[in-house]
């Protein structure tokens, strides 16, 4: 924000939105913007590399290995989604010059990033036995009411223990 004001204090007749949204920044703030996203994308795409290798190489017991393809499709979605909004967002900086046309670029480039953020529970319904359980457990709940009936879907050890 405070690059974005420094534009509006050299620029009086630009309109500069002051906002946290990063994608209305105007000027060297959009770059930089961009700069600490493309940062922070590669920093938690490496935490996830060395998240999955550590349970990949200690997970000798049968319940890391279930874990393992959830996490990694997971992971695959989550990471696709911030890899192609971070460098649809670096390649309409460097080729859309119309201002409006570069906002909503910036704007919608965002759902990748929200499809992979709430991949979560398809992604566990769908692979793994003990979510789905709970996940009807759950639904059955809502629309039938209260019961007394507890399922007992078992737990699960920590894996970074």
């Amino acid at each position: 924000m405070l690059v974005a004001y420094n534009v509006m204090l050299i620029e009086p007749d630009k309109t500069v939105v002051c906002v946290v949204i990063g994608e209305i920044f105007q000027g060297p703030a959009k770059f930089i913007w961009l700069c600490v996203q493309m940062t922070l994308v590669f920093l938690i795409v490496g935490v996830y590399g060395l998240f999955w290798v550590h349970i990949k190489l200690s997970g000798r017991d049968n319940i890391a290995q279930k874990c393992m393809k959830s996490l990694s499709v997971l992971m695959v979605i989550l990471v696709c989604g911030w890899m192609i909004s971070t460098l649809s967002r670096l390649l309409s900086l460097f080729f859309i010059h119309d201002d409006t046309l570069l906002l909503y670029v910036l704007l919608y480039s965002g759902i990748a990033t929200n499809i992979g953020c709430s991949a979560n529970y398809y992604v566990f319904f769908w692979l793994s036995y003990e979510y789905r359980t709970a996940f009807k457990s759950q639904i059955r709940y809502i629309f039938k009411g209260s019961s007394n009936a507890v399922t007992n879907i078992g737990t699960v050890p920590s894996l970074l223990a």
